[in-house]
């Protein structure tokens, strides 16, 4: 599954954090570009999402695609939640998250890795915070912000800054 940045711009410090890892190394430092850049502090390599724990588990190629297709399946759970939570019917719900994983956007964003595994979080980030709202539940709340930290951790940091965008304009709703 890669074309476009995915070899470039998302295997290689992937490949090289989840080595070092394995070498025993904490990966602060990338010296393969440019003259060395910070590898842990940049949030692309997603060395802190929590999913990328397959990538120490599994053969790094077969890991690396069973992440980009585990995103579309949860993608598709998440925003089956969240038209149920919106009282759509089950079947309006299932071709709704059919519709959503499979959809022009999803397909066109797997290969820009940082922003897939951010985008995923967003149907489940907004069922909670609407479940934390009718519900007035702390519960909720928490789990927002957990579910917010994971978004956070893969990368797509323009995602975040979208959702949260989208959150406070249902807020003033």
């Amino acid at each position: 599954m890669t074309e476009r940045d995915l070899s470039v711009f998302f295997i290689p410090p992937r490949l090289f954090w989840v080595d070092a890892i394995k070498n025993g190394e904490f990966p602060l430092w990338n010296p393969y570009y440019y003259s060395g850049i910070p590898l842990l502090a940049t949030l692309q390599p997603a060395v802190f999402y929590p999913l990328n724990i397959l990538l120490l588990i599994l053969p790094f190629d077969l890991a690396f695609n069973w992440i980009i297709i585990l995103h579309f399946f949860l993608a598709g759970v998440f925003i089956f939640l969240l038209l149920r939570e919106m009282m759509a019917s089950i079947t309006g719900s299932f071709i709704g998250a059919l519709v959503f994983m499979l959809g022009g956007y999803m397909i066109s964003v797997h290969n820009l890795l940082s922003t897939l595994l951010s985008l995923t979080w967003v149907p489940l980030i907004i069922f909670l915070y609407m479940r934390a709202i009718k519900r007035s539940s702390l519960n909720y709340v928490v789990l927002t912000g957990i579910v917010f930290a994971i978004m956070f951790t893969g990368g797509g940091i323009e995602v975040v800054y979208g959702t949260l965008g989208l959150l406070l304009f249902l807020a003033l709703l």
